[in-house]
């Protein structure tokens, strides 16, 4: 937006602006573009206008409809109005909001970790939580942005090592691209599929909604333009299956899956020759260890009580791959798709009476990851 506004002012202005041969050089816009800023000068004087960047050694200032440089040397101070964008931040806590409101307040502890209870009755509920969240996340998100201060002021006196930082700073340009930030820490929220049955089967018994609010935490950091390495932690468990069975053997089956995977991760950007600022395609692998836990039991009631339970509790090697494709809404932090296998070599015990979707241990899952990039 700020590159659009950038060209309309020097379309509307270039006549008046850059009559002089000095001003027809090429200006560098600043991270302040286009922000109101007071210019005192060593004169005594001061000047009123919106700050466009720099020339060599000079600021470029627009009053009206011309715009005025200002050498370096003849500064004495320039205070920029830089008020804080109160919208990307409320957008921002809008989806932490959300986030955050499932996972603390939805979750069921008698499932797996982070797994979403059956609060959700209805359609309307889902509306009226999250809706909720939302309003909450991006309250907290603008109040952030409004306690930050509105004014920035820059001082040319003191030590010629000072004045040149600030001058630095002061012509720093547009908000550096996101490839540009080495550490990546990413939360995703997603729905798991695996060995058990994805819905509940048999009598008066309702399925939980099998979406994990922390699938995975992933820290990595950026090596190269096209490549990061990290470390990442998955929970690999499913929403606990059961039935009823009236109809012939009267008898009760459930299933339970959990676990965890501790990865070493590599992330490979296929579209880093792009440098596209907005937008990153991501696909990773992963190896490492894994911890499962499986429990699955029938109790038959038509000739007498009896139960039958297979189980397999144990530490395995264990890969998975990723793929990612991330919108960054704000210089630091990106929302997207994602979707991720995970390989357990490890056959599911069978038990009469539980059609299990696979016969290997490992789940896949497809949901939302959200980005903090630093």
């Amino acid at each position: 937006m700020k590159h659009i506004t950038f060209l309309l002012v020097c379309l509307s202005s270039w006549a008046p602006a850059f009559t002089d041969a000095q001003l027809s050089e090429s200006l560098t816009p600043s991270k302040y573009f286009y922000q109101f800023a007071r210019v005192l000068l060593t004169n005594g004087t001061a000047r009123e206008g919106w700050f466009l960047g720099n020339q060599r050694d000079s600021v470029v200032i627009q009053i009206g409809r011309i715009s005025e440089r200002f050498s370096r040397k003849d500064l004495l101070r320039v205070v920029i109005d830089a008020k804080p964008d109160r919208s990307t931040t409320a957008f921002v806590g809008m989806f932490a909001g959300i986030y955050a409101g499932n996972a603390f307040f939805l979750t069921d502890e008698n499932q797996p970790f982070l797994f979403l209870g059956d609060e959700y009755e209805s359609g309307w509920q889902v509306l009226v939580y999250n809706a909720l969240f939302v309003f909450v996340g991006g309250g907290i998100g603008y109040l952030v942005a409004s306690v930050q201060s509105d004014e920035l002021t820059f001082d040319f006196t003191g030590a010629d090592e000072e004045i040149a930082a600030r001058w630095a700073e002061l012509c720093e340009t547009d908000t550096p691209e996101q490839g540009k930030a080495k550490v990546h820490i990413t939360f995703q929220a997603s729905w798991v599929s695996g060995p058990l049955p994805h819905a509940n089967s048999g009598y008066g018994i309702e399925p939980p909604p099998p979406l994990n609010m922390l699938r995975k935490l992933q820290l990595t950091y950026t090596v190269t333009d096209f490549a990061d390495i990290g470390l990442a932690l998955m929970w690999l468990g499913q929403p606990q299956f059961s039935s009823y069975n009236f109809s012939s053997s009267y008898s009760l089956s459930s299933a339970n899956l959990n676990g965890r995977g501790y990865y070493a991760v590599g992330v490979f950007k296929p579209l880093w020759k792009l440098k596209w600022r907005a937008v990153q395609w991501d696909v990773g692998i992963g190896a490492g260890r894994a911890s499962v836990d499986f429990t699955a039991t029938q109790s038959l009631y038509y000739t007498g009580p009896s139960t039958l339970m297979v189980e397999k509790r144990k530490e395995t090697f264990s890969a998975f791959t990723f793929t990612e494709f991330k919108w960054f809404i704000a210089q630091n932090f990106s929302i997207g798709l994602t979707a991720d296998f995970v390989y357990i070599p490890e056959n599911v015990p069978q038990l009469q009476g539980i059609n299990f979707q696979s016969s290997q241990l490992g789940t896949t899952s497809v949901g939302f990851v959200f980005g903090i990039h630093l």
